[in-house]
């Protein structure tokens, strides 16, 4: 199990997520974003912390651990008339990414566990331009992460 592999999984099911909306959201990249020019779900590193669903596991030898990784999708806004149906464009995508997570939590093997939280969405100013900004952290949780020497 992998930290790099399952950032890889992440990426699968982004891919599959962005495809399964309409209109379909192609430019699925790592790190944040530079300037928004259409719909694009970025995905980055956020740090780590404790275990969610293994919390406080820690044996003479290892110590779980939490690695929280953003996921996050953004529209360009350009008009009030682009608002019209960005509601449900997002709540479509936040759907599709969610049910994929849930449906594989341990991303193919590569982690023990996986938690998604709660999804929150913002009109942040990205390069100069206002956006629509969905983001949904998770956090992946590695056994045997540290190894403690004695």
């Amino acid at each position: 199990m992998t930290f790099a592999s399952a950032m890889t999984n992440i990426g699968a099911h982004l891919a599959a997520a962005g495809t399964a909306v309409t209109p379909e959201v192609l430019d699925i990249d790592r790190g944040a974003p530079v300037s928004v020019n259409a719909p694009m779900i970025r995905y980055w590193y956020a740090g780590d912390g404790s275990a969610v669903h293994f919390g406080g596991s820690r044996t003479f030898g290892d110590e779980m651990v939490g690695e929280r990784v953003t996921i996050a999708a953004y529209w360009p806004i350009s008009d009030r008339a682009v608002l019209a149906d960005l509601d449900a464009r997002i709540f479509a995508l936040k759907d599709q990414i969610k049910d994929r997570l849930l449906a594989d939590s341990q991303l193919g093997g590569t982690c023990d566990d996986l938690d998604v939280g709660g999804a929150d969405v913002d009109y942040p100013i990205v390069n100069g331009a206002q956006v629509a900004e969905l983001t949904i952290p998770i956090v992946l949780d590695f056994g045997e992460a540290y190894t403690i020497a004695p």
